[in-house]
Parts: structure tokens; C-alpha cells; sequence
């Protein structure tokens, strides 16, 4: 049995916003071999950190409830395509200060328990489908704000 875990912080989106997301990602589906997000998976993650040994799995997890950040309001208000991953995905149009300020006091915490720093860009958003068999255009959308507390 392996001591280890797969590991990412995230931010849930309240309920009525996940239905919403999730009769997006039923509109925006053009094949029925494309996979929808399900309800209760929607998340916008704000670092992923792969497998993660027990040690540093304490160290996060210990240290994680001391990060205090301001309350903010998401506008998810865009949708798009990635072609390599094959993903539909929604997001804010443009990054949020305090959403950035956040995610960088988790990179902190992340690399204060060993964590190898994060080497790609962070793009905020909440994959809709998998398994893309064609790719779907950028669109503006309008879903309610998403009020950020905890």
C-alpha cells in the first residue's frame, strides 16, 4: 500500500452556480462521447500538487486553516477550448487580484512544506467537458458572481 495521495487546493463553487454550470456543459456538448463535469466535481483549482507524501500532506494540511484572504466575488463570464487536453472549460474573463493574491499564499505554503514550485502560468477556470472530439469556440456568457468566502 502506498504512502501516498493525490493533492490539489480548491475552490467549490456554491450549488446553485454548479447547476448552472452543469446546463452549460450540457448546451456546450456536441458529442455523446464527450464526458460532462458532474455537479459535485465542478472546482476552480488553485494548485495542484500530484501525488504527496503523508509528511508534507501534515504540513499542508496544518498550515493550510492559518491562509486568510479578503472575501471576493468571481464573475465567471467566458467559456473556451484547450486542444491539447481535449477540455471545454468556463472562467473569468480576466484574473481577480484577490483570487491571484490567494492561490500565491497557497504556492507559498506549498513550497514552505517542499513542495517543488508550480512552473506553469495560473488560469483560473472550472472544466466543463473532457474528450473533445472537435474544438469549441471562445463565447461570452452571463452565469451569476460567485461570492468567495472560504
Amino acid at each position: 500500500m502506498s504512502d501516498q495521495s493525490c493533492l490539489f487546493f480548491a475552490l467549490l463553487p456554491p450549488a446553485s452556480l454548479a447547476a448552472s454550470l452543469k446546463r452549460l456543459a450540457c448546451d456546450e456538448q456536441i458529442e455523446s462521447h464527450e464526458l460532462i463535469t458532474r455537479t459535485e466535481q465542478f472546482h476552480l483549482s488553485l494548485r495542484y500538487l500530484g501525488q504527496t507524501d503523508s509528511a508534507m500532506m501534515r504540513c499542508l494540511l496544518n498550515h493550510a486553516g492559518s491562509i486568510r484572504a479578503k472575501k471576493f466575488t468571481l464573475q465567471l463570464n467566458q467559456t473556451g477550448y484547450w486542444k491539447k487536453s481535449r477540455v471545454s472549460w468556463c472562467a473569468p474573463e480576466s484574473l481577480n487580484a484577490s483570487l491571484q493574491l490567494l492561490q500565491n499564499k497557497l504556492e507559498q505554503l506549498c513550497q514552505q512544506c517542499g513542495a517543488k514550485p508550480e512552473t506553469k502560468e495560473f488560469k483560473p477556470h472550472l472544466t466543463l467537458l473532457k474528450k473533445l472530439s472537435c474544438e469549441h469556440k471562445t463565447k461570452r456568457i452571463s452565469l451569476a458572481p460567485w461570492p468567495v468566502s472560504d
